[in-house]
């Protein structure tokens, strides 16, 4: 059995100090937005997208969530990763067996190079994977099965009981913040999502080389479908002005039409209704 002391010792090691500051500036969901990701999708052929639920209780093991700059795909993710739902939905993907999550948020514009490379995804998951066991009882409970943690792609990582007794949903948000070859990384995250117990939720913008490799996997292109949720901000926002309010008083249509042309300029961008509103 490996001793605690050691497997504490080494999962410190594993981590690093900047791990959590990427996660942590993502701008939090305003309040009664995004509810619909965790709702079926509405038969509206222009927005179309696949029921992320549905996904999560599935065995398909690769989810996309694509958005252009500013349409708040990584305030998404962390609102899915943070939500109890996403727990209740995976509990019936799991059936009989314990389902443990994982997020890893990449950012070309931090400081350390763990931030945006793929061993710095890797030793993140790793550490995440090993808090969730009692490390006194690992000599017991799990078996490595291979783990190379390098600065290229070639380093494989998958913990695993032999039974396939735990099984594990991983976010990984802005693929396009990774800092090398994205062809490379998605064939990683492939190989990763081949295990059965393993499946991947991923986000990026929509570059070529993610709607190459992604375009068949189930899917949502964010600005197409937030349309609401920005007209809740912009009222919200708005809202605690007297004159707003005094304005949708006498002249209701004309405060619907105001918060209508805000929405249509933004094109599903939040940060550019942030900046404006």
């Amino acid at each position: 059995m490996v001793g605690t002391a050691v497997l504490r010792r080494f999962v410190r090691h594993l981590g690093f100090p900047e791990v959590r500051i990427r996660e942590e500036q993502v701008a939090p969901a305003h309040a009664n937005t995004f509810e619909w990701i965790f709702l079926e999708p509405q038969n509206q052929p222009a927005t179309t997208w696949h029921s992320f639920t549905k996904w999560l209780e599935s065995d398909d093991s690769l989810y996309w969530i694509t958005g252009k700059a500013g349409s708040g795909t990584s305030t998404l993710m962390k609102y899915i990763v943070r939500d109890q739902r996403t727990q209740k939905h995976l509990r019936v993907w799991g059936k009989k067996s314990p389902v443990q999550t994982a997020s890893f948020y990449f950012w070309l514009a931090g400081s350390a190079h763990l931030q945006h490379s793929q061993e710095g995804l890797l030793r993140t998951l790793l550490v995440q994977a090993l808090r969730h066991f009692k490390l006194g009882q690992w000599g017991n409970t799990a078996r490595w099965v291979s783990l190379a943690l390098s600065k290229d792609l070639s380093g494989q990582f998958l913990l695993e009981d032999s039974d396939l007794a735990v099984k594990y949903c991983v976010f990984i948000d802005g693929l396009d913040e990774f800092k090398g070859d994205h062809s490379n990384l998605i064939s990683f995250i492939f190989k990763i999502s081949q295990y059965p117990n393993v499946k991947l939720c991923v986000s990026s913008r929509p570059w070529i080389v993610f709607e190459d490799e992604l375009r068949t996997k189930p899917q949502l292109m964010l600005q197409d479908l937030t349309s609401a949720d920005i007209k809740t901000y912009i009222e919200s926002q708005l809202g605690s002005s007297v004159a707003f309010r005094e304005l949708r008083m006498m002249n209701e249509i004309a405060v619907g039409s105001l918060l209508e042309n805000i929405a249509e300029k933004s094109s599903g961008v939040f940060l550019w209704v942030v900046l404006v509103v």
